[in-house]
């Protein structure tokens, strides 16, 4: 008998790598952007539920991946010193552990990329810590990864408390098919004790009445939507949701929040740079697609910028646009700049739109100028013809 041979539940599965690579990319672009801003005092990186780190098979968690990003970035900028803080907690001793033994068995330069702490800690203890803290003033960015075991310690308040705490945002991993299978039960006369943390979460979110509420079967797809939505507690937040194909019968996702629109819309550009043939999210491969499945991926995407063109021309029939709401209006809808830009371009080149100077009300004669970027003044208005 191999006695080497190592146990299934100690590697890492695809759809766990799916998250990680997703927070790796997510980090990678926050952190090359926020060393260089000068908003940014200090950056602290909490990951609450950071499990062991490397997996059997010698693939790497979220807490090694956020350390090995951090050296990354500091070594692509190397002109900038902001200090870095990496917070990693689990409640099981023996993980953290596991993961403090690997990062400080690894070479280390003069200058160490960032300051790392170790807590065995329930998130509610660290969370209550955090706001006795400094780490709420002016020029503190906090970013959460929550990767919780359930989602009985995730309730709303928890939530927007984080959110609150200075400048901060959030990537929250749920077991979004586990909770559809139990939200009709969760919501029946005859709950039992283990279903109540789910009718508390889903009761936190949606009000009487809600489908989510009713007791009717809902749609895998419709129940991530109808979270993301709720999670943006009526438009205070922007929210989006990276769904992850664990297997046939299973779907989880991970729920983006934020305050801040320019960080949403970086978020967007990683989805869209890892969609696929189905759309947004990780899928295990389809055999079937075989040779067609980069035709399927390019039909996909062609779907979506369609019903853009659609909701676009539609919004600039309603009246003159200035550039800014067309930014606004693109990045909310789940698109990028240079997608209502391509739109722009083709009605501009077919005689179906004018673009003004916001002054002189006199055509541009530039016809690849839109500025549709973030924080660009209002220059331009926009009008069907």
């Amino acid at each position: 008998m191999d006695k080497t041979k190592i146990s299934a539940k100690d590697v890492m599965k695809p759809h766990s790598e799916a998250k990680v690579l997703f927070y790796q990319k997510y980090l990678d672009i926050k952190l090359m952007i926020l060393v260089c801003a000068t908003f940014a005092r200090e950056i602290h990186i909490y990951d609450l539920f950071c499990g062991r780190g490397i997996y059997a098979d010698g693939k790497k968690g979220s807490p090694i991946r956020a350390y090995e990003t951090i050296c990354n970035v500091r070594h692509k900028r190397p002109g900038y010193d902001k200090p870095i803080y990496l917070h990693l907690n689990d409640r099981n001793r023996r993980c953290i552990e596991k993961v403090r033994g690997y990062i400080e068995a690894l070479p280390k330069s003069d200058i160490p990329p960032c300051n790392v702490e170790y807590t065995n800690m329930d998130a509610t203890s660290i969370l209550m810590q955090l706001g006795n803290s400094g780490k709420t003033k002016k020029g503190i960015v906090n970013v959460f990864f929550i990767d919780p075991y359930g989602y009985k310690q995730i309730s709303r308040k928890f939530l927007e408390y984080l959110l609150r705490l200075g400048s901060s945002e959030i990537l929250l991993f749920l077991p979004v098919s586990f909770m559809q299978r139990f939200t009709k039960h969760a919501f029946s006369k005859d709950v039992t004790p283990g279903s109540l943390p789910l009718r508390h979460f889903i009761s936190d979110y949606f009000p009487e009445g809600h489908p989510m509420r009713t007791g009717h079967t809902i749609d895998i797809g419709h129940y991530v939507d109808y979270l993301a939505e709720a999670f943006s507690c009526g438009g205070q937040f922007f929210t989006t949701a990276y769904p992850i194909e664990r297997n046939e019968h299973n779907l989880f996702a991970l729920f983006f929040f934020s305050r801040h629109i320019f960080s949403y819309e970086k978020i967007l550009d990683i989805k869209w740079k890892m969609i696929d043939q189905w759309g947004f999210g990780f899928h295990l491969p389809d055999e079937q697609a075989g040779l067609f499945e980069e035709q399927f991926k390019a039909d996909r995407i062609a779907e979506l910028l369609e019903q853009l063109r659609v909701a676009l021309v539609s919004y600039l029939a309603q009246k003159v646009r200035t550039n800014k709401d067309i930014y606004d209006f693109t990045v909310r809808h789940g698109y990028l700049p240079k997608h209502a830009k391509a739109i722009l371009r083709d009605m501009r080149n077919n005689n179906q739109l004018s673009v003004m100077d916001i002054m002189t009300r006199e055509e541009i004669s530039n016809k690849n100028r839109f500025d549709i970027e973030y924080k660009k003044e209002t220059t331009l208005i926009y009008k069907i013809l």
